[in-house]
């Protein structure tokens, strides 16, 4: 019986790695560019086997050259950290804007964060926040917090307490600990918002519920007082 990919998919999903990892490679050796990405996530993230990044760039070098978005994403990711590959900060940008045009909201993330806080050469903090704003209206999270960064201290766009608020909620909203922390020091604070102490605790214990630790000793200092 021929196997599709979103039936090895479904067994990947369920953790049987064994199993998934014999029906994607005949898959991926038909040029199954889905099947090519997926055994990169195996390979990277050591899913059945110990991890193995030269494999993880062979397979998403072949899905990325087949303009799967995901692949092209985790291929940026290995040239940005040096993974199975010699570090390309520029190969990096590459990758990621493939997949960025393709409204894959990470890429679009990792593109805009490359400008923002990559290598001196290649700082552009206009093309940060386009690339920023492309994947915050998506809703990543992360590229909201930046946001916010960038409006709190004027970095490339005015500064504005009102849109590093809406930012920081946003963020704080779509589960990012940063944010919600950020957020949970302006209403203990009282800065730019009416000082809220219950509100602060909320933000802080959201925070604290993902073990993100400046929350957990701000909790604590706020139950003291």
């Amino acid at each position: 019986m021929v196997t599709t990919f979103e039936q090895a998919l479904t067994i990947y999903e369920s953790k049987d790695y064994t199993r998934a990892r014999r029906l994607l490679v005949p898959l991926a050796e038909q040029g199954d560019a889905r099947a090519q990405a997926v055994l990169g996530d195996m390979c990277l993230d050591g899913h059945g086997a110990a991890p193995d990044n030269t494999a993880a760039l062979q397979y998403y070098r072949a899905a990325a050259e087949a303009n799967e978005p995901h692949a092209q994403n985790r291929l940026g990711h290995l040239f940005a950290e040096g993974l199975g590959v010699a570090r390309d900060p520029e190969a990096a940008m590459v990758w990621f804007e493939k997949a960025a045009h393709q409204s894959h909201a990470m890429a679009q993330y990792n593109l805009g964060f490359m400008y923002h806080c990559g290598p001196v050469e290649v700082r552009d903090l206009q093309a940060a926040q386009y690339w920023y704003e492309k994947a915050s209206a998506q809703g990543y999270a992360a590229a909201q917090y930046q946001l916010a960064r960038m409006y709190a201290t004027g970095q490339g766009v005015p500064a504005s307490s009102k849109k590093t608020l809406f930012w920081l909620n946003a963020a704080a909203q779509g589960g990012w600990p940063e944010a919600q922390d950020k957020l949970g020091f302006l209403y203990e604070s009282g800065g730019d918002v009416e000082q809220d102490w219950v509100e602060a605790r909320h933000w802080y214990e959201r925070a604290a519920a993902s073990g993100y630790g400046p929350s957990l000793f701000k909790l604590g200092h706020l139950h003291r007082r």
